[in-house]
């Protein structure tokens, strides 16, 4: 019989997905068996977006958990021992499950923290952190 937490992970993905939302995991790096880019691995931590446009061959009921997922635009393979996996949650809300105790005053690394950035089509690159610059206002332009 498997441990509850595979059922969790795959649960909560389902319900994320099934809301239109993107699933992501927040991965302690530093675990043993854990094989990620660590280009990409920010605070010992990791954000891997599991949408299954963004990933191939996903499997969240194995241990450990593998897939391949694209970084800088080729695949690479991913695989998490399930006690790797902090978080699931919705990238949109930030709703989700917390699989693991945390100190107290931790704070989920937010998108605009860090200097890993997600592409609409799935890649993961990371921008050069530069000084912070003036913030343009959007803005439209009608075309005839």
């Amino acid at each position: 019989m498997l441990p509850i937490k595979p059922y969790m992970l795959q649960a909560c993905y389902d319900w994320i997905c099934d809301s239109g939302l993107t699933p992501q995991l927040l991965v302690d790096a530093t675990l043993s068996g854990v094989q990620v880019p660590t280009e990409y691995v920010q605070d010992n931590l990791i954000i891997l977006n599991i949408s299954p446009t963004a990933v191939r061959e996903l499997d969240l009921m194995g241990e450990p958990i593998s897939f391949s997922a694209r970084f800088g635009g080729s695949f690479r393979s991913i695989i998490l021992p399930l006690d790797a996996v902090q978080v699931i949650y919705a990238r949109e809300s930030r709703q989700g499950i917390a699989l693991s105790s945390f100190d107290e005053g931790f704070v989920m690394p937010s998108e605009s923290n860090s200097s890993i950035k997600e592409d609409e089509k799935g890649n993961f690159e990371e921008k050069k952190r530069d000084t912070p610059s003036k913030v343009k206002k959007p803005n439209l332009k009608l075309v005839d």
